[in-house]
């Protein structure tokens, strides 16, 4: 059996950075098969891609992993997003990688746009303590966090509240 491997590099949570050089590297490797980069640094994801070749550039999946700037790296070539975001509203990030794809890009920024104030909240205390508060509190999931994660914060509670009543999520 051959198993296949996806390379994350989120340096905000592991300390160490996986750089260009050595993602190259990994991508010729024949058991790995992407990269999810969630530095939100696009000159990174556009040099990269550059220094792929026309060999690896179709074989070798870019995905981001930083909701922030997701839809402007599908745009500049990358493969997806690997989302937080999409745990909220999944079917408007499915919408945005569609409209990427589809080549309508002023459409695909005017929906991100809808989702700055959400992507902004969503990362006010370590992932994954927003969404599951959040995913809670418009019935997706029951509430509970586990140690050694702790409960968001109060002073957040009225803003995502109004978050989500302005994206129809909550009354």
């Amino acid at each position: 059996m051959i198993y296949l491997k996806f390379y994350t590099n989120v340096p905000s949570r592991t300390a160490c950075d996986l750089i260009n050089e050595t993602a190259l590297r990994l991508a010729n490797h024949q058991n790995i098969v992407g990269l999810k980069d969630a530095t939100g640094d696009l000159s990174r994801l556009e040099s990269l891609i550059e220094n792929l070749g026309e060999d690896l550039k179709d074989q070798f999946l870019l995905y981001s992993g930083d909701d922030p700037t997701s839809t402007q790296f599908m745009l500049r070539g990358g493969a997806g997003t690997i989302s937080v975001t999409a745990n909220i509203v999944p079917q408007t990030i499915s919408n945005i990688c569609s409209l990427v794809r589809e080549g309508r890009k002023n459409e695909a920024l005017d929906l991100d746009q809808t989702l700055s104030d959400l992507n902004e909240i969503l990362f006010v205390e370590s992932n994954p303590i927003p969404v599951k508060w959040m995913l809670h509190r418009i019935g997706r999931i029951t509430d509970g966090i586990r140690l050694p994660l702790s409960s968001f914060n109060v002073e957040f509670h009225d803003r995502a509240e109004t978050i989500l009543k302005n994206l129809h999520l909550l009354n």
